[in-house]
């Protein structure tokens, strides 16, 4: 298959391009920025329509995985705009421009974010109500709309997908796992104090290794049904001090790392957000691989082995 994967720069597009290589299939990669990858990268905004007109004309993929977004919510609150015109209006480019290429298959990536505060006893399903509580997450419930629209009006065949979270090797320090493994790092070597700063550790999410998302986005892109949206999570709810004792027993500094806590909640934050990846598993055959303590480890062994 040929597959266009937008956002090919970031922590995931460069494991999904890598998955799919890994797999035979011929990779396309766009980037905002230019990228050194194992595939053809083309380089331009996603907001540019007719840039992205003329890659889908030239290119003529039989598949994409649209990865490109502004995926902080930090920088949600700071610029919604931005975020919107990013999120949505990439989105709707791709979908446009593909009048021409009705069957071209597209995998659209949500995120768990889009079901809002749900502080629940049990995993989320994909049938919960969306309650949005951050632009990013607005950005998101209006991209997964607007997927919607276009397959039941025009039958094009878009899948989508709602990311739980995703760490692993690479991420960088933006996202919480990967802040505590490069200060745990720094720490060990020896170019930081030995203390940590870490936010609200109480609450509880669902994370999921890089390797196994890509595995889930693949196999999405490849059978998942069109119309219809998939949780992609590990179904297991991880409080945030546990993460941080694991990421501290693997970085040999027990008892070594003095906490500095700053528990205000952010805004629009979800006390538990679990989901349950019962659909996925049962549409594509896919289940997670990588144990989350080897998760852990890995994260922490890259960023110990590439100092920022």
């Amino acid at each position: 298959m040929r597959v266009l994967v937008t956002g090919a720069g970031g922590f995931v597009g460069r494991y999904m391009v890598a998955s799919l290589l890994e797999l035979g299939h011929d990779v396309i990669a766009v980037s905002r920025r230019q990228v050194d990858l194992d595939c053809k990268v083309i380089s331009f905004d996603m907001r540019q329509e007719l840039h992205v007109k003329e890659a889908l004309a030239e290119h003529r993929p039989e598949g994409i995985v649209h990865l490109a977004a502004q995926a902080s919510v930090p920088e949600s609150w700071k610029d919604p705009n931005l975020t919107y015109r990013i999120n949505i209006l990439g989105a709707s480019n791709v979908l446009e421009a593909l009048r021409d290429h009705p069957e071209t298959r597209v995998l659209l990536i949500g995120s768990a974010q889009q079901y809002g505060r749900r502080d629940l006893d049990r995993p989320i399903t994909e049938d919960h109500p969306m309650e949005p509580t951050s632009p990013y997450a607005l950005s998101k419930v209006a991209q997964e709309l607007i997927g919607r629209f276009y397959f039941s009006e025009f039958g094009r065949p878009v899948v989508m997908a709602r990311a739980f979270n995703h760490t692993g090797p690479g991420q960088t320090e933006e996202y919480v796992v990967g802040s505590f493994a490069r200060q745990l790092a720094d720490i060990k070597l020896g170019k930081a104090e030995p203390v940590i700063k870490v936010g609200n550790l109480d609450s509880v999410r669902d994370f999921l290794d890089v390797r196994d998302v890509v595995d889930a986005y693949r196999l999405l892109l490849e059978k998942g049904d069109a119309g219809e949206v998939y949780n992609v999570c590990s179904g297991e709810g991880r409080q945030m001090g546990e993460i941080l004792k694991g990421l501290i027993a693997v970085s040999g500094l027990d008892g070594q790392v003095e906490i500095d806590q700053d528990d205000t909640t952010r805004p629009g934050d979800s006390p538990v957000l679990v989901g349950d990846n019962s659909k996925v598993r049962s549409a594509v055959g896919w289940s997670p691989q990588v144990p989350f303590e080897r998760s852990l480890a890995d994260t922490f062994q890259w960023c110990f082995e590439s100092p920022a």
